[in-house]
């Protein structure tokens, strides 16, 4: 088990162009290695990207994208998950199973093995203050079941975007003791404005956990901007971050920062039951 892990999360401005987003990861991921090595960093452990990194749905009227696990488009980001010995967290890609479409994390690993990890349970239809409407249901499947990733000696909660609205789910990975939440997004500006921050450092602190949230930043079209500001945050709430455009964040995860915070307040011992709220609610 390793007690401090290297990971590093990369912010992207993707488009409606899968080839050209595939070559922009593929030139980030080197760039990653690059500069952790400029920082005295033998490796990195895990590279995350955003939600929608290898597709931006950018015009309603574009056809619905989907992918298969298998689709070569992978090929050449898995080639650089072996070639660096880390693992790859594609935060989501339109996946095709089962003759529909789900919004999901895809994880390409070292030894080879490519794996659909997390589909989206909370999909985005809202209507933002006269913004345009977002409708994700339009294309997307829901997904139903939380996700937990063991990858060296860390276990890590899964989760896309919408979802950090829904504590819930945060709770259900506190519960089970997960190391690290991983949040790939894709924000709105007023939402990412607003409650980008607030949420990612109130999910750290209430599950006891590191929060790695890739996001997409910046104008992807003449019609879509997203808010950036990609984020690590501690367990303890303190947090850096980058701005919009393409960047990347190195940070090492220490299990030593975990065991003393949950041993300064053992939050474990004072939980209560999801159910035992829901069964016991007093209306007066």
């Amino acid at each position: 088990m390793s007690q401090r892990l290297n990971v590093c999360a990369v912010q992207l401005t993707s488009t409606d162009d899968w080839q050209s987003n595939q070559s922009f990861i593929l030139q980030k991921i080197k760039e990653v290695k690059s500069f952790a090595q400029s920082t005295g960093c033998d490796s990195t452990d895990l590279i995350s990207f955003p939600e929608n990194s290898l597709y931006f749905k950018l015009h309603e009227n574009s056809p619905k994208p989907a992918i298969e696990l298998s689709d070569a488009l992978f090929d050449p980001i898995l080639e650089q998950a072996q070639k660096y010995n880390c693992l790859i967290h594609l935060g989501s890609v339109p996946i095709l199973e089962n003759g529909q479409i789900w919004n999901a994390t895809v994880l390409l690993y070292p030894n080879g093995d490519r794996k659909l990890a997390y589909k989206k349970m909370h999909l985005f239809d809202v209507e933002i203050g006269g913004d345009r409407a977002y409708r994700e249901s339009d294309t997307f499947a829901h997904g139903h079941s939380p996700a937990i990733v063991e990858w060296r000696g860390w276990r890590f909660g899964l989760s896309i975007c919408y979802d950090l609205r829904f504590g819930e789910l945060y709770s259900a990975y506190g519960r089970a003791g997960v190391d690290a939440l991983l949040v790939p997004s894709a924000f709105t500006v007023p939402t990412g404005r607003a409650h980008w921050e607030v949420l990612l450092r109130a999910r750290a602190i209430e599950c006891q956990a590191y929060v790695i949230a890739a996001a997409q930043g910046g104008e992807h079209g003449p019609k879509r901007q997203t808010w950036g500001h990609t984020m690590i945050v501690e367990p303890w709430g303190e947090h850096s971050q980058v701005d919009t455009g393409g960047g990347l964040l190195l940070h090492k995860l220490d299990k030593e920062r975990l065991k003393l915070m949950r041993e300064q307040i053992p939050m474990k011992n004072h939980r209560h039951s999801m159910a035992e709220f829901e069964t016991s609610i007093d209306v007066i």
